[in-house]
């Protein structure tokens, strides 16, 4: 019984309209919000992004700035301050808003009960019985030590945090789901992980193609068997 809730909670997580095989994107962003039927002010609040982050990650960015005609470096008020990112409908959203997306994407159910965030991290450490900060905090598409941030009184998440917290602790704490708790732990951490592996796995084919199309304008520019570096 115990390996069937196992099987069936991990299983959920693969039925949504949002491929299993790459990461999230920003286009998924404007995905959900179809599906849902929602405007964009009501997605925005429900992904916990601001109104510049839902274009930045739903638009496709123009990277010279013809006034003073070098690249911008969109500043991602939806992640870590201060952490220069690239942004667009092709380019993978934040961890935690990636997580969030794959949770409304197949517990649409929870979509129309949220009102503003209540649970704590306090909450969810409770659910989350025998996992430690380090990893409530990498669960929660966050660096290992937020968790330790977010238990002093003075530190709060982000809302788009907050709103996954919110949403964890409602899900795992559901009696009327017929899968039970542990089992439901243990898919949301498969599903961490994958997407986590997803990401890894874009970055290292981009990584590969930038390097092949670099190769080949180096051969471009041989010249009587020498290549000019």
């Amino acid at each position: 019984m115990i390996n069937q809730q196992y099987d069936a909670a991990i299983v959920q997580f693969s039925n949504g309209q949002i491929p299993m095989d790459r990461p999230v994107l920003g286009v998924d962003l404007k995905i959900i919000q179809g599906l849902l039927g929602l405007s964009v002010d009501d997605a925005r609040w429900l992904f916990g992004v601001s109104l510049p982050g839902w274009y930045a990650y739903t638009r496709r960015q123009n990277n010279v700035n013809k006034h003073a005609g070098k690249r911008e470096q969109l500043f991602d008020d939806d992640t870590n301050a201060g952490e220069n990112v690239t942004k667009g409908p092709d380019e993978p959203v934040n961890e935690s808003l990636a997580l969030l997306i794959r949770f409304f994407d197949v517990m649409e159910k929870y979509v129309y009960e949220v009102g503003m965030p209540r649970a704590t991290v306090h909450d969810l450490s409770k659910c989350m019985k025998g996992v430690c900060l380090r990893e409530l905090s990498e669960l929660l598409g966050r660096d290992q030590s937020a968790s330790h941030r977010w238990f002093k009184e003075d530190a709060r998440p982000h809302p788009t945090v907050a709103r996954l917290i919110d949403c964890l602790v409602r899900w795992l704490s559901d009696k009327d789901d017929e899968n039970g708790m542990l089992p439901k732990v243990e898919a949301w951490r498969n599903l961490v992980i994958r997407e986590y592996q997803l990401r890894q796995q874009l970055e290292a084919r981009r990584s590969m193609r930038n390097g092949c199309v670099n190769s080949e304008k180096r051969q471009s520019v041989c010249m009587g068997g020498d290549v000019v570096v």
